[in-house]
């Protein structure tokens, strides 16, 4: 009988055989480097610092500063033989990975090393430990859900991180990047603040003390005390908030403003180098357009709805960061004529 096999098309030879390419399971492997680190770290908790440990991360211990630093080297070293293998990451395994620590106080260290030394596109959970996305890198980005608890979330940092939590200081020192507290409470938010744009849609007890750049943005209307100290670009809507217009000249147009724009550090109420004059048209115009703006991701209020997590993922934060910054130079520069 003849079978007519050219109906599947070109075949291989008897001889040739197709070796399959078997992906990690990469919950897995994140668990097993986890380990290795974690024999690393013990080492370091205990003070042993050991030929291997000296080897292995190039320095000794000489302070808590210094076993810190050590956490975060041997972290990033660990991870980074594996960066290839999370290009691929789906949502549910991101969250399973988040998901997987938080049992010992350094896995903030660990996660926030894996998320900078691999192509893991981001991590989402309920985290609850002391330090988290410290250093975090540009381009990563880190949703903490409600029921996580910081002592401190994103010091330091590049990246973008979403938070719906309780965080003791959210943000300090930031560089760059878009930090967003919606829900949950918050210490200190943007505290020193260098670079990046600031929203703050949740409770903070203070936001944006001493920052020194960046663009920090109330939009809650909940926050008492703002910008204190600050020599950075803040703003904020008068019409929630009920603080000092004056800030903004008497007869300003856009009455639901509170601009402040800062030519030496102070408070706001005891600065006296701060120009107070009524707003342009052009001034007003572009602090209506800047607080649109900064509303725009408002639709990441309740990441429960269908494909919340992932709209997060896909939005085009450096736009946004962008498009906020630009914004705010262009108001500056019309406000210090």
């Amino acid at each position: 009988m003849n079978i007519p096999l050219g109906r599947y098309g070109d075949m291989e030879p008897p001889d040739v055989r197709q070796v399959p390419r078997v992906k990690p399971d990469l919950v897995q492997t994140v668990k097993a480097m986890h380990h290795e680190w974690s024999l690393l770290a013990e080492e370091l908790n205990a003070n042993d610092a050991t030929q291997r440990l000296m080897n292995a991360i190039g320095m000794p211990i000489r302070t808590n500063y210094d076993a810190d630093l050590l956490y975060r080297t041997a972290a990033a070293k660990i991870v980074r033989p594996f960066a290839d293998d999370f290009a691929d990451a789906d949502a549910r395994v991101v969250e399973e990975i988040a998901n997987a620590f938080g049992n010992d106080p350094r896995d903030g260290m660990f996660l926030t090393a894996l998320l900078n030394g691999t192509w893991l596109p981001f991590l989402a959970g309920v985290f609850r430990m002391p330090e988290f996305g410290t250093n975090l890198a540009n381009g990563k980005i880190i949703v903490a859900y409600a029921g996580s608890r910081f002592d401190s979330l994103g010091e330091r940092c590049n990246g973008v991180i979403v938070s719906y939590s309780d965080v003791g200081d959210f943000a300090r020192d930031a560089l760059g990047g878009v930090q967003v507290c919606f829900a949950g409470r918050y210490g200190d938010f943007a505290m020193r603040a260098k670079g990046g744009v600031q929203v703050a849609q949740g409770n903070c007890q203070i936001f944006g003390a001493s920052a020194e750049g960046g663009v920090e943005i109330d939009l809650s209307g909940k926050n008492k005390d703002l910008f204190p100290f600050t020599s950075g670009f803040c703003f904020a809507d008068l019409a929630k908030n009920r603080i000092d217009r004056r800030l903004i000249g008497e007869g300003a147009d856009y009455s639901k403003a509170h601009i402040i724009v800062r030519t030496s550090r102070g408070h706001s109420r005891q600065i006296k180098e701060e120009r107070m004059r009524p707003l342009s048209r052009e001034a007003t115009e572009t602090a209506k357009e800047m607080e649109a703006r900064a509303h725009g991701i408002s639709f990441m209020e309740n990441l429960t709805l269908p494909g919340g997590l992932e709209r997060v993922f896909a939005y085009d934060w450096s736009s946004y960061q962008k498009d906020i910054e630009g914004l705010a130079a262009q108001l500056k520069g019309y406000l210090l004529k």
